[in-house]
């Protein structure tokens, strides 16, 4: 099986698609900020609900975390 080998010209040649390190954190900070408001205002806005809402709301996100869960293991069964 053939494979690609590394030559001088391109172990030199920079990835274009890399970011500087600076340019990342400030990304995940800003998106950690969005998600942060995010839940703050949902917080605010499950405290509003009567309990029958609450319930339904607690049961859609146990759910959705149920989904999430299952496609992760489906992912990594298929990796192996």
């Amino acid at each position: 099986m053939p494979t690609k080998k590394t030559n001088a010209k391109n172990a030199r040649t920079p990835n274009k698609n890399k970011k500087p390190t600076d340019q990342i954190a400030i990304e995940i900070k800003r998106v950690t900020d969005e998600l942060v408001n995010l839940a703050k205002e949902a917080k605010k806005k499950y405290d509003k609900v009567d309990d029958k809402t609450k319930k339904q709301v607690v049961a859609g996100v146990a759910g959705a975390a149920a989904l999430i869960a299952a496609a992760i293991g489906i992912s990594k069964m298929r990796k192996k």
